[in-house]
């Protein structure tokens, strides 16, 4: 649950004033006025709201007045001397210029409009709980935890009641991928026998289309043909770095891949992010024992830490669960930090994190048991994107959605957010204009 929400990102301002002359018919130049922009309310607003602008030398003739935000038209519905009033359009970027023009000059606001991205929500795949493959609603799902993405705009979840990945194209087509649907460890040849035990947890994958999934204590390999082996871990809830089944982790949660092929993994009882290379050797990349402390290495302490992803910065992001903070990892030195958390009044922002996600802009998303879908800027501002407090199963806009406690997410190439909805057993699509 947020216990406290502020305002929208501020970004970069991009305007500038000119200012020009206009001719007599005979020729001679006559003195021209400049508009002069004093202000705008709402400072901060969605598409399609109004944004009412005051200032001088406006034209009452509607079509003389151009108005651009961060140098998008917009529509002037109305307009006085003094007030000139725009309907805001689509896909601005967060903030940047306002920028009036009155028969060939111009002048800007004295402040940044800020743009709030419109969050719809939509189902795209499953409906009541069970066992189902199909398109779209006919598909059913049980209990999905984790979802990841390819590079085709396949997306592959982690049905953790049915003991399967499923695959779902970007049709909305919904099959089996790998496991036989019976919970098991067995590791399989042909893609048709292999088991998962427990696939409460995360799922990424490499250039190449190899999914890694943690399964219970260990690290599972799915090959791009639905073959299953176990990459990393011994199976007993225990700690050891190591190479391959040699290796011990305690509830690994969640998991995330470098371009190097490195995963990183939330092992969340033992308090640690764990590092794997391509060749299965595991090593304790940051913590110890359970607790809140910043520093290098394993002299850090984190609390249940579930929620891991790499950044477009190249550092690493994680949900520290019971300490309630985001916390970033910077590569390759290990040193840890509070990314965010506390507020001003020093109480957490978050209750429970549990998953965390990065676009391409640097915003991180993330999911708590509050069954909010949560938005950090870069400059580290929270806002609620998507649901309320109140657990339910509605699509919609921003906070009119519902969601019955959200997990795994993943972004597409276009920036659109999939959400595993697990109390609703649905894959939910969140677009942005």
């Amino acid at each position: 649950m947020i216990a406290a929400l502020v305002a929208a990102p501020l970004c970069i301002s991009l305007s500038s004033c000119s200012s020009d002359s206009s001719s007599s018919d005979d020729g001679g130049s006559v003195p021209s006025i400049t508009p002069v922009v004093t202000g705008f309310a709402p400072a901060q607003a969605q598409y399609g709201d109004t944004l009412t602008i005051s200032g001088e030398n406006f034209s009452p003739v509607l079509s003389e007045n151009k108005v651009t935000l961060d140098g998008i038209s917009t529509e002037v519905v109305s307009a006085t001397a003094t007030q000139i009033q725009v309907i805001v359009p689509k896909n601005l970027n967060c903030s940047g210029s306002l920028l009036v023009n009155v028969n060939g000059l111009s002048a800007s606001a004295p402040s940044t409009f800020t743009y709030i991205p419109t969050a719809t929500v939509t189902t795209i795949a499953g409906s009541t709980a069970g066992y189902a493959n199909g398109s779209g609603t006919a598909a059913k799902f049980n209990q999905p935890y984790a979802i990841t993405i390819d590079a085709l705009g396949n997306l592959y979840v982690a049905d953790f009641g049915n003991f399967v990945i499923r695959k779902i194209t970007p049709a909305g087509v919904v099959t089996t991928f790998a496991g036989n649907g019976t919970q098991g460890n067995t590791d399989d040849a042909t893609g048709v026998v292999g088991q998962f035990w427990w696939l409460w947890g995360g799922i990424t994958i490499d250039a190449s289309g190899n999914l890694y999934v943690t399964d219970a204590n260990r690290i599972r390999k799915v090959s791009s043909s639905g073959k299953i082996t176990t990459f990393a871990g011994s199976g007993a809830y225990a700690y050891a770095d190591g190479n391959g089944t040699a290796a011990a982790f305690n509830a690994p949660v969640d998991i995330t891949i470098d371009a190097s092929n490195n995963l990183y993994v939330a092992d969340s009882e033992n308090d640690r992010i764990r590092k794997i290379t391509p060749s299965g050797a595991v090593s304790t990349l940051a913590g110890s024992t359970r607790g809140y402390l910043d520093a290098v290495g394993t002299a850090a302490h984190f609390d249940i830490p579930e929620g891991i992803t790499l950044g477009k910065d190249g550092n690493l992001y994680v949900a520290d669960t019971y300490n309630n903070f985001i916390r970033k990892i910077t590569l390759p030195d290990a040193r840890v930090s509070t990314y965010v958390g506390s507020n001003s009044s020093g109480l957490s922002q978050f209750r429970y994190p549990e998953r965390v996600t990065m676009d391409k802009s640097g915003n991180l998303y993330v999911t708590s048991n509050a069954s909010l879908i949560c938005k950090v800027t870069p400059e580290g501002v929270v806002t609620t994107l998507a649901g309320s407090s109140t657990q339910g199963y509605a699509d919609g806009t921003g906070t009119a959605a519902r969601f019955n406690d959200p997990y795994g997410m993943a972004i597409d190439a276009s920036g659109n957010l999939y959400v595993a909805d697990t109390g609703n057993n649905r894959i939910r699509k969140i677009t942005f204009e």
